[in-house]
């Protein structure tokens, strides 16, 4: 069996790599890496493609990897990956170091502020995996979401959907019976604020660090999304 693959910046610099790009290879290998195997299979590199926005078939995608898998096991080391990318026509190249490169800048009340487009896009999919079997949230439309949007910040301004990830994090450690739910009318300002004190209090009792965050910059994100 094949050890699992060396994921290093400077694996990809010596492939050809500016050190910014081959920093932004690394993200989205690890990214597209989604068992975690240290490899890349069929399936992890159409689900790649489709993200980028491109259409590939399995065939394809088989023929893709056929064609830098050196050691023929059908897997994709990040070596091998960066034999795909160094390949790729320039717009491709292009497309994934700008998709786990970019910076969203937000204004602020003081300043200018930034998140990671990819730390957004590897949340939403992380709830969206996390809770796709969870009945009430399927069913009100929390999941799955759309990553490459601005969908995870709405979703989560309830309290709801954090309060559920909170007891997956450490089972039972809040009540979910106590958080308000809308039942012929969506919560009202001061229902979500009840639920996200709970998400607060919960998250800071299982020892998550919580500084200068409140339930109002959740339930009103826009602007400040970066929190």
């Amino acid at each position: 069996m094949a050890a699992a693959s060396f994921t290093s910046a400077q694996v990809a610099i010596n492939f050809g790599f500016e050190p910014d790009a081959a920093q932004k290879l690394v993200a989205a290998f690890e990214t597209t890496d989604a068992d975690k195997s240290g490899f890349v299979e069929n399936d992890e590199v159409v689900a790649l493609f489709k993200e980028l926005g491109k259409t590939v078939t399995q065939a394809e995608a088989d023929k893709m990897i056929a064609d830098v898998d050196a050691n023929s096991d059908g897997k994709v080391s990040f070596e091998e990956f960066c034999v795909m990318f160094s390949k790729a026509e320039g717009g491709l190249k292009d497309a994934v170091v700008k998709k786990h490169g970019e910076l969203q800048k937000i204004k602020g009340a003081v300043g200018e502020h930034s998140y990671s487009e990819e730390e957004k896009w590897s949340f939403a999919q992380h709830f969206n995996y996390s809770f796709e079997e969870d009945e009430y949230l399927t069913s009100k439309g929390y999941v799955p979401m759309e990553p490459d949007s601005m969908d995870m910040f709405s979703k989560i301004s309830d309290g709801i959907l954090l309060a559920k990830f909170i007891n997956l994090a450490k089972k039972d450690t809040l009540d979910e019976r106590a958080l308000n739910y809308p039942k012929r009318k969506p919560l009202n300002k001061w229902e979500k604020t009840e639920n996200l004190n709970v998400v607060i209090n919960s998250g800071k009792a299982i020892g998550c660090k919580v500084v200068n965050l409140h339930a109002s910059n959740i339930e009103d994100s826009s602007g400040k999304e970066y929190l």
